[in-house]
């Protein structure tokens, strides 16, 4: 069984409680048939070795348990009737078992899972009203919301959390539904509620692990409701006592961020340079440095803009902002004609498979280039790749299929072209792509 090896475990376990079932030995050794059949997801045969366990030992101290493990089988293969019945069965049978939260808990998890938010609710409410001590009435709280919410009654869902974090303060639950609730406010745009709660989660809760965190949705939900004095006192409260944490260099861009959108943009370039200087090796670096160089760009000067773009290509590989950057210069360079240039950076961008519309963006620019200087046979193969690569990028594939029909038309190949303007026409009716399609069949020379 350690060694993970069920199938030989069921057997060993099988015959060790066959030799003798009357002693703890073998009552033991009758329960672990359930469970190596469990690991093997082999849920049918846990119920039978369960159910035959209760059988034969009621009064074992691991009876109510295995009579739960017939139910979590069940509820593995989404029988949730009946593991709805198994647990009733366990609450009957043994209603002094330390096992009645939980049973009661998965009894909302199975009616929750359902589609049955009613009767889960009425579960769960018996997990938080008969035992508010259990390790499940903080999950029953959580999971009554997530009901509550489905079904549209968003203000009984926070009440419940409310009287249960008033009732439980310390206990880490409580703390984990404050945040939540103060979360989705900011996550729902309703920023002074969030702000409420944040401070409140704060004053709470001052020496807690998350305070970094909760500081820097307050600062966010400053931001939301253009308090720029709070949002940098919050900022600078993260900087001071939680310099390391993560949300440091974030809370540093979301306020430069802010300023950027206040349409200060010389303070927001000083801010995001400060993220390079005091964050250089975090992604939230890589961020600023590509909003500094579409600064620099925006204000005409386009050779530091360009070598700002090219420190974040250098300095951070396989990141969003990386190949934003990249991809600004590989542009710059296809509008200035440096074709040689713009192709080595776009054939980086085409390899970035993890970034599918980037990539056959990449692929296709690839073969516009070869197009633009006619050669028609690299062109061809560049097109053929995107077609075949990224079929699901649809416009790119799409353009690629019309650059395809350019290539054929040019090397003479019109039956090739017609069929591709056709599948085009087929493929798109009604957009631009299809009409551009139709257009390009309408000047082939008719077929003999």
């Amino acid at each position: 069984y350690i060694l993970k090896e069920y199938g030989k475990a069921a057997e060993s376990y099988r015959q060790a409680a066959a030799r003798s079932p009357k002693t703890d030995e073998g009552q033991y050794a009758s329960y672990q048939i359930g469970q190596a059949y469990y690991r093997m997801r082999e849920y049918d045969k846990s119920v039978d070795a369960f159910k035959a366990y209760v059988k034969s030992y009621p009064k074992s101290s691991l009876a109510p348990r295995a009579l739960y493990s017939v139910g979590w089988s069940h509820f593995q293969q989404k029988k949730y009737e009946e593991s709805i019945e198994d647990y009733r069965k366990l609450i009957a049978a043994y209603p002094s078992s330390d096992l009645l939260a939980q049973a009661y808990y998965s009894i909302g998890d199975s009616y929750y899972n359902s589609g049955d938010f009613e009767h889960a609710i009425e579960a769960y409410k018996i997990v938080l009203n008969s035992y508010p001590t259990s390790q499940y009435a903080g999950e029953a709280v959580k999971s009554m919301q997530f009901s509550l919410e489905t079904l549209g009654r968003t203000d009984e869902a926070n009440q419940i959390a409310d009287t249960f974090i008033e009732g439980n303060p310390q206990l880490e639950v409580s703390k984990e539904l404050s945040f939540n609730k103060a979360f989705k406010f900011s996550t729902n745009k309703n920023y002074s509620s969030a702000i409420t709660e944040f401070e409140n989660y704060l004053k709470k809760y001052p020496e807690n692990d998350r305070n970094a965190e909760a500081l820097f949705y307050l600062e966010k939900s400053y931001a939301g409701i253009n308090e720029p004095a709070k949002a940098e006192q919050t900022m600078n409260e993260i900087l001071t006592k939680f310099p390391q944490s993560e949300f440091a260099p974030l809370a540093l861009l979301e306020f430069a961020k802010m300023n950027l959108e206040q349409q200060n943009a010389l303070r927001a370039d000083s801010l995001f340079n400060l993220v390079q200087i005091r964050f250089p090796a975090n992604n939230a670096a890589a961020e600023a440095g590509f909003e500094r160089a579409q600064i620099t760009y925006t204000r005409g000067d386009t050779s530091a803009a360009l070598q700002l773009y090219r420190d974040v290509t250098v300095n951070f590989k396989n990141n969003e902002y990386a190949d934003q950057s990249r991809y600004r210069i590989a542009m710059y360079l296809r509008s200035k004609g440096l074709i040689d240039s713009a192709r080595s950076e776009f054939s980086i961008l085409a390899a970035r498979e993890d970034n599918p519309l980037l990539a056959a963006e990449a692929a296709y620019r690839i073969g516009e280039l070869w197009l633009k200087e006619k050669n028609y046979i690299n062109a061809l193969a560049a097109f053929k790749l995107v077609s075949e690569k990224f079929s699901g990028v649809e416009d790119w594939y799409t353009l690629s299929m019309i650059g395809l029909g350019e290539c054929y038309e040019q090397t003479g190949d019109i039956e090739a072209a017609r069929d591709i303007y056709k599948t085009i026409v087929k493929l798109r009716p009604t957009d631009d792509f299809g009409k551009t399609a139709q257009s390009r069949l309408k000047r082939l020379p008719k077929a003999p």
